[in-house]
């Protein structure tokens, strides 16, 4: 097992999350809205992209509608918006700094755009069973590129993602070997449809054409598990 992976995509994200934000100071505005039209059209790309036509459409119902019910329930959007805001004012106390004015809508928007996809679960089972972390050095690039650039529209809360991440993909990788197990391939495809889902939802909400809750949705992707299981544990 190796946390290199994971260390290095928490550290690329925090990075390019402070890197933009301070480009975000010296941006005109009109620019800023060029900029975040650029990444949500590429949002919607990616998230059309990632949905195949052949996806089970009982299981992508049931996931989603069970993963909307308990986020509503549990208000996860909400709390992550605490969360951010609670780690903000440490980082203020801790270092000295000043209010910066950033809201937590980058934190939430980011966190829900580095955890949403398939590679955070492959990547912690290649880092926990395998000992490498190829899959995490790719997501690290690919992460780096949008966080810097929703950061120079959304501020520093986008780095606060970098913690997301790395804890996530931390209790990944330690318990890869007992998700190996029991996450297939088919299991990892379907996650990573509904995955591509949320993050369309992203793009249509960065165009202002809705105003989802998508943080809400952030259990969604991981109900095919359950599904699984309960269908193991009945046969």
């Amino acid at each position: 097992m190796t946390l290199v992976g994971v260390w290095i995509n928490g550290l690329a994200i925090v990075a390019a999350g402070l890197l933009g934000s301070r480009c975000k100071q010296g941006l005109p505005e009109r620019i800023k809205e060029r900029l975040m039209a650029a990444l949500a059209l590429c949002l919607l790309y990616i998230g059309i992209g990632g949905i195949n036509a052949d996806m089970n459409l009982m299981v992508l119902t049931i996931s989603v509608t069970a993963g909307a019910l308990i986020g509503e329930w549990l208000e996860i959007e909400y709390r992550m918006g605490e969360a951010c805001r609670w780690l903000q004012r440490m980082g203020r106390r801790v270092f000295g700094q000043k209010e910066t004015g950033d809201d937590t809508d980058g934190f939430v928007v980011s966190t829900l755009i580095v955890c949403a996809g398939a590679m955070s679960i492959v990547g912690g089972i290649e880092s926990g069973t395998q000992g490498t972390y190829t899959t995490y050095l790719v997501k690290s690039c690919m992460d780096f590129v949008v966080i810097f650039m929703l950061a120079s529209t959304k501020g520093s809360s986008c780095a606060l993602a970098g913690i997301s991440v790395f804890v996530y993909q931390l209790l990944i990788t330690v318990s890869a070997g007992y998700i190996a197990q029991i996450v297939t391939p088919a299991i990892i495809t379907e996650m990573a449809e509904i995955g591509a889902l949320l993050i369309l939802a992203i793009a249509m909400n960065l165009l202002h054409i809705t105003k989802l809750s998508v943080g809400n949705l952030i259990v969604a992707p991981y109900i095919p598990i359950v599904l699984y299981l309960l269908h193991m544990w009945q046969s």
